[in-house]
């Protein structure tokens, strides 16, 4: 049997996210993991799930948020509840570039071809970690869309599951509101015993459409 908690949710998030020096960490909007507890505090969540429990509150009826500053998960956003991932999709400025190969020969993910003699990004591949920029010597290449991707229903335990992928890439305040929705949601359907990414899982298109009208 879990543990006894005294908290009904929770956030980690990894150095990146913190503003610490983390040589992948992408730009994660400032303030946002303070934000994401905020969201967390001021949502009737805590009120709702004691007054729905039987029994007394353990480990697994915590509501879990990560955040990630770059999309290797050091805060494994993937097996929360909700994970938050700071990602930058690649451009390239074809009169900048060189085709030295360089982005090519850095990307953990074989997601670039150089046939053509300019990057050509596989989109099933690619993760957007940012890492090419970093290896690009002329500054070719950008981020053409930044921002974050939002995941939800991950967990671990007896039956772990990966979290789902929402659709696009989000601004700060988008995720945020997506987070709040996410709450609701899972208040409007909570049934004794239900983890939040069974219900994600069982209900995924009506939880996509609930949650994503922040656009």
């Amino acid at each position: 049997m879990s543990e006894l908690v005294t908290q009904t949710a929770e956030v980690t998030a990894c150095r990146g996210a913190q503003g610490r020096n983390c040589r992948f960490g992408l730009h994660v909007p400032e303030g946002f993991t303070a934000q994401v507890d905020s969201v967390l505090q001021a949502s009737p969540w805590d009120a709702f799930l004691r007054n729905s429990l039987r029994g007394p509150l353990r480990r697994h009826h915590v509501f879990r948020v990560a955040v990630s500053g770059c999309p290797n998960g050091c805060a494994r956003p993937h097996i929360a509840d909700m994970g938050f991932i700071s990602v930058c999709t690649p451009g390239v400025h074809q009169d900048v570039c060189t085709g030295c190969g360089r982005c090519a020969a850095a990307c953990p993910d074989d997601a670039i071809d150089m046939g053509s003699g300019v990057p050509a990004f596989d989109p099933l591949r690619c993760i957007d970690c940012g890492q090419c920029l970093l290896r690009c010597p002329e500054k070719a290449l950008s981020c053409r869309r930044q921002g974050l991707r939002v995941i939800a229903g991950g967990r671990l335990g007896r039956r772990p599951r990966l979290a789902t992928p929402l659709p696009g890439v989000y601004d700060g305040a988008s995720a945020l509101e997506i987070l709040r929705r996410s709450l609701d949601f899972y208040m409007l359907h909570y049934e004794a015993g239900l983890r939040f990414g069974t219900l994600v899982e069982s209900r995924r298109q009506e939880f996509e459409d609930y949650v994503c009208r922040t656009r």
